[in-house]
């Protein structure tokens, strides 16, 4: 398995790693959009500093974009950062950030775990 979900006090981390294909993602979606936590979690990190470029379509990330949005009616207050550098991750988290922009939810895109959860100290809504 080529992630890892830890559960946080307001959130929960998921690292992935090596090569990660369209039905790892659609894992990890369920386990964490699944979980009885999940209506009381505030914030999502999406670690990919060690993943290889993701293995997955375009149509593929508009499906994640659309699962994202439905769970977004029942917990509309999570904020999302996604860690990347890898060329190919950015384009696709960009894709995705900007299929999620009428979603309640802040995504925003990060090169380094440090910067993301400064990021999700600050109140919601702010830069």
């Amino acid at each position: 398995m080529p992630y890892k979900i830890r559960w946080e006090a307001k959130g929960v981390y998921i690292k992935l790693f090596d090569q990660v294909d369209s039905a790892c993602t659609y894992t990890v979606y369920s386990k964490i959009n699944n979980s009885p936590r999940f209506d009381d979690i505030h914030y999502i990190i999406f670690d990919m500093l060690e993943m290889n470029s993701p293995d997955y379509t375009v149509s593929d990330t508009e499906r994640f974009a659309y699962m994202d949005r439905a769970g977004a009616i029942s917990n509309p207050n999570i904020r999302m950062a996604i860690v990347c550098v890898d060329e190919g991750a950015l384009a696709m988290s960009s894709f995705y950030q900007s299929e999620t922009k009428d979603s309640p939810w802040q995504v925003e895109l990060f090169q380094s775990l440090e910067d993301a959860r400064e990021w999700l100290k600050k109140p919601p809504h702010s830069a």
